[in-house]
């Protein structure tokens, strides 16, 4: 077969202090509480990703059975997980922020003020129209918690699964033959510039940015794509 099947995205990577820890909060605030694999072992793939050489790491995939994709709680297990030089701004290259599912946006929030949660902004309406707000996890992750109507299951917790991610590039135009002509996300939802409200809470979330959200026309297929659901 040589047509691609990209059956959407299965996990983000989501670097901690300590993987057990990790996954009891995500579980308890985030309703990711399916481990679906625990990996305590050498990461010798991801050498060229860690400096050149092979490392021991902890690693679990905990999943929101209400569908959307999972979260890879990951730790270093020879050496002491180190935080960025400079905390991550609004804009740095790479994945700036995971997006989560919410049914109800208003009782996300006051749920996870409860929980005693770092909130990190009001809620916002983005620049499509739904509402949103950032918090930060444990290990100072962004996190946007956003209105949804993909679901794959109902189990009362009114949060689901990661359904896209916010990525800092440095040439938009040259990012979409990546994202839209390889990987398939070739719906253009909406693609501004300017200053946003969503983002003025968060770090450098002030500046002028030039901001694209994909999506993709066609329904994902194939194994576990009602799981992931749509994605951003």
């Amino acid at each position: 077969m040589n047509k691609k099947l990209i059956y959407g995205i299965q996990q983000v990577g989501v670097g901690v202090t300590d993987a057990t820890e990790a996954f009891e909060w995500y579980a308890t605030r985030l309703g990711a509480d399916v481990s679906v694999f625990e990996d305590d072992n050498e990461a010798t793939h991801m050498a060229p990703y860690m400096g050149g050489a092979p490392h021991k790491k902890k690693a679990i995939l905990a999943i929101n059975m209400q569908g959307g994709s999972g979260y890879e709680l990951w730790q270093y297990k020879d050496r002491i997980p180190q935080k960025p030089e400079h905390p991550v701004e609004i804009g740095d290259l790479g994945i700036n922020t995971a997006k989560i599912k919410s049914r109800d946006i208003e009782r996300s929030y006051q749920r996870l003020k409860s929980q005693h949660v770092n909130i990190q902004s009001d809620i916002h309406t983005d620049p499509c129209g739904k509402k949103c707000f950032y918090i930060r996890d444990p290990y100072d992750n962004i996190l946007k918690i956003k209105e949804s109507d993909s679901w794959y299951a109902e189990n009362g917790i009114d949060v689901g699964g990661v359904y896209g991610c916010s990525i800092g590039v440095s040439d938009i135009d040259l990012s979409l033959k990546l994202y839209a002509d390889i990987l398939g996300y070739n719906q253009v939802i909406y693609d501004k510039s300017g200053t946003f409200e969503d983002l003025s809470d968060l770090p450098a979330g002030q500046g002028q940015f030039r901001r694209v959200l994909l999506s993709h026309r066609d329904e994902r297929i194939g194994g576990f794509s009602r799981l992931f659901g749509e994605s951003q």
